[in-house]
């Protein structure tokens, strides 16, 4: 676990008696399954308003291109304590990707940026912050254990439940199937925002979806009689 102070306002970490630590870039190993713990400070009047946040992302890259993807992804498991005098925000990080093995293979440092993002009831970001980091190789990466890729298509499910939240729905759990969502079932799903009036609507779409998903892949193979030839 490792706990750091983030003054939103100033932009720069703290310590526990409020100095501030210019320099500080926090590090980040590969193969690392890591929580980081973010206890997040205002020096400006006025406070940290998270109320207006109903799912939360995190990632880590180096670079601003959208195309490339993140090195790595969370978008399940974060957790914020607002009990105390700041918000407390608790993100697991997997380090053990495809894309950060080939990002940092062969450097022992690379710089690299890790952003945090909450988003509102619309999906619309409410809060973010960024700041660099240290992207860390280790000398035997084949000691991390196996690799797994970055998905960079798809929506979770405390998104979809956001977006549903958006049109006055609360999207039930057993309404969604798995925590991810194809980019196609994405765009269907934006859909029902905007025109379903109740969530058993998103249900009944999300049924269906998964439905033709799987019969696509039973049809995809069988010859039709499209080309029989008759007049």
């Amino acid at each position: 676990m490792y706990k750091l102070r983030y003054d939103i306002d100033k932009q720069v970490f703290r310590d526990a008696n409020g100095n501030a630590l210019y320099g500080l870039i926090p590090p980040l190993s590969y193969g690392e399954r890591a929580t980081w713990v973010f206890e997040l400070l205002a020096t400006d009047a006025g406070g940290i308003d998270l109320s207006q946040v109903f799912a939360w992302r995190a990632a880590v890259e180096t670079d601003f291109n959208a195309s490339t993807g993140p090195m790595v992804r969370t978008t399940t498991g974060i957790d914020v304590d607002a009990t105390g005098d700041w918000p407390v925000v608790s993100v697991p990080i997997d380090t053990l990707t495809e894309r950060f093995l080939t990002v940092c293979n062969g450097r022992q440092s690379t710089p690299a940026y890790f952003e945090l993002a909450g988003l509102n009831e619309n999906g619309d970001t409410a809060f973010y912050v960024c700041f660099p980091i240290e992207a860390l190789f280790p000398i035997d990466p084949q000691a991390a254990g196996t690799i797994e890729p970055v998905s960079v298509t798809e929506l979770t499910s405390s998104q979809v439940q956001a977006i549903a939240a958006a049109a006055g729905r609360e999207a039930a759990e057993d309404t969604i199937s798995g925590d991810y969502y194809s980019k196609e079932q994405t765009d269907a799903l934006m859909d029902v925002k905007a025109n379903a009036a109740d969530v058993s609507s998103l249900s009944e779409r999300v049924t269906a979806l998964e439905t033709s998903a799987a019969s696509s892949g039973d049809s995809s193979g069988s010859g039709d009689s499209s080309g029989s030839g008759d007049s």
